[in-house]
């Protein structure tokens, strides 16, 4: 089946975690397909080190050598402030935001026995505060030009949907 992919022209899509394999794959994906793209990510490392904002400047500058419309934007969405930081950027820039990929993630490398509370910290602020913070942001503005929805993890959720469902669970195994 070779079905015709969605022409996404005139969009805006604020993409988090986009400088990452699979934030920059979306954000390519979604400027290939017509959209207006923020890329936005702090440049860390998956352990959530090392920022380099020219890592984000990168992935927008690939996507406007396609013709795409990108800008780069590394606000930290680990905050309501950064959230809301990102998703004024994306109106800013594009005059709407229709669509909110929430894909800013770091990986734990502690097993739960070891984990400290601020490493725990550190990966609910990204995965869940910036989740929640962008969503948040973006339902208002968004709501009046389409039917927002955000996807995380591989999971679509409408934004009145309740808080909890959208929280990712951290495993690992025991480092004994």
């Amino acid at each position: 089946m070779n079905a015709a992919l969605p022409d996404f022209t005139g969009r805006a899509v604020l993409i988090t975690g986009a400088a990452g394999d699979l934030g920059r794959a979306h954000a390519a994906l979604f400027a290939r397909l017509g959209a207006s793209v923020v890329v936005n990510d702090t440049g860390v490392d998956m352990s959530g080190a090392n920022p380099d904002p020219q890592k984000v400047e990168w992935v927008a500058a690939s996507l406007r050598e396609l013709g795409a419309q990108a800008v780069a934007d590394t606000s930290d969405v680990g905050s309501f402030a950064g959230g809301a930081a990102a998703v004024q950027r994306t109106i800013d820039e594009f005059g709407r935001i229709d669509i909110l990929i929430n894909n800013a993630g770091i990986l734990g490398t502690s097993p739960v026995d070891t984990v400290t509370e601020p490493e725990l910290d550190a990966e609910l602020r990204v995965h869940t505060v910036g989740t929640v913070a962008t969503m948040r942001a973006a339902f208002r503005p968004a709501a009046t030009t389409s039917c927002p929805a955000d996807i995380k993890s591989g999971t679509a959720r409408r934004p009145t949907t309740p808080v909890a469902p959208v929280t990712k669970m951290r495993m690992s195994t025991s480092s004994s």
